[in-house]
C-alpha cells in the first residue's frame, strides 16, 4: 500500500471505492473508468498503477490474467446481494433463492467458492 501514496489509481466511476481510496491514499490520483475492461487497458499502458474494485471480481481476474496481484490490504468490505424485483408474484422466487443460499451456506459450498476464488 506505501508503494501507492502518490501514484494513480484506477477507479470504477461513481462507485462507493472512490470515497475508501480518497480516504486511505490521500495523496494518490484517482482515475474513474467504465469498466474492468477500461481499467486493465490503463493498466496496460502505463497510464494507471493500480486498479482499486472488488475483490470478489479482481481474484477471477488475477487467476485469468497472472501477471497482475492483489494486495493482500482489504481497504473495505460490502456485502453482495441478489436483487429482484418488489411484488407478491416474485415470492416463489424469492423463497427459491433464499432456500438456494441456505442450502449452499449448510453444505459448505460458498465457503468453498469463496477459497477457490481467493476471496477473504
Amino acid at each position: 500500500m506505501s508503494d501507492l501514496t502518490t501514484k494513480t489509481i484506477a477507479v470504477l466511476e461513481g462507485s462507493s471505492t472512490i470515497a475508501v481510496v480518497r480516504y486511505a491514499l490521500p495523496g494518490s490520483k484517482l482515475v474513474g473508468v467504465e469498466s474492468y475492461e477500461e481499467a486493465r487497458s490503463l493498466l496496460e499502458h502505463g497510464e494507471a498503477n493500480a486498479f482499486a474494485a472488488d475483490t470478489s471480481v479482481l481474484s477471477g481476474w488475477v487467476q485469468e490474467y497472472p501477471e497482475y496481484r492483489l494486495l493482500s490490504a482489504r481497504l473495505s468490505g460490502e456485502a453482495l446481494c441478489v436483487v429482484m424485483p418488489k411484488g407478491l408474484q416474485y415470492n416463489h422466487l424469492r423463497r427459491r433463492i433464499n432456500e438456494a443460499i441456505a442450502r449452499w451456506q449448510t453444505e459448505g459450498w460458498l465457503a468453498e467458492r469463496a477459497t477457490a476464488w481467493g476471496l477473504p
